[in-house]
């Protein structure tokens, strides 16, 4: 957990002096859920299927732990303190910035990198970029695979509402435009149909 020190107006945030206790336990968390998920697959699997509606891709679990994880932070917000923001907005703008321009295309960059190039020979092929040509250009999908998998496994149908569910949660990964929507999701259609046939086939 990160230390702050108030030092008149600025708080100061710094590691603690001894961070081995908690790095300790981090570990363990992480160990304690990798064995679960080998020891007891049936029950996590079963844990994977509780979401905030259906076809929403929010896992109640996960959602649970990551309130309590960050409730204690929201804690220590000094909401007084909000009005003068507009006094030194520089620690705003900074925050705006890297979280709204610098991270996304830097991360989208070193999945490149990374997914595309380096781990290439790693990657899962549930996991590979699908290339469809959309309007006589070619467009990139992430996990196309994946999704279509878990709707089979789901034993969803073919039918409208199905297909709709289906494009929503393409779109959760793959950034469609508006104003092509329909060429996006009739390609994606398309593919799915043919994925299914191919795994009747096999």
């Amino acid at each position: 957990m990160v230390e702050v020190e108030v030092r008149g107006a600025w708080r100061v945030y710094s590691l603690p002096a001894d961070p081995g206790p908690q790095l300790a336990a981090n570990l363990a968390c992480l160990l304690v859920g990798v064995a679960l998920g080998k020891l007891l697959p049936d029950f996590v699997a079963s844990l994977s299927q509780l979401e905030f509606g259906r076809g929403s891709q929010v896992n109640i679990p996960i959602a649970v732990l990551i309130w309590l994880m960050i409730f204690p932070m929201m804690l220590k917000i000094d909401f007084g303190s909000l009005g003068s923001i507009a006094k030194r907005p520089k620690g705003l703008f900074i925050t705006l910035f890297v979280n709204w321009l610098v991270k996304p295309f830097s991360m989208a960059f070193l999945a490149w990198v990374f997914l595309q190039h380096v781990f290439a020979g790693w990657v899962e092929p549930d996991m590979a970029v699908t290339k469809l040509v959309i309007d006589g250009q070619t467009v990139e999908w992430v996990a196309l695979p994946l999704i279509f998998r878990h709707f089979r496994a789901k034993g969803l149908g073919q039918d409208e509402a199905a297909a709709h569910e289906l494009f929503e949660t393409v779109k959760i990964y793959n950034a469609v435009p508006p104003e092509a929507e329909t060429s996006y999701r009739n390609a994606v259609m398309l593919e799915h149909a043919a994925s299914c046939q191919k795994e009747n086939q096999s």
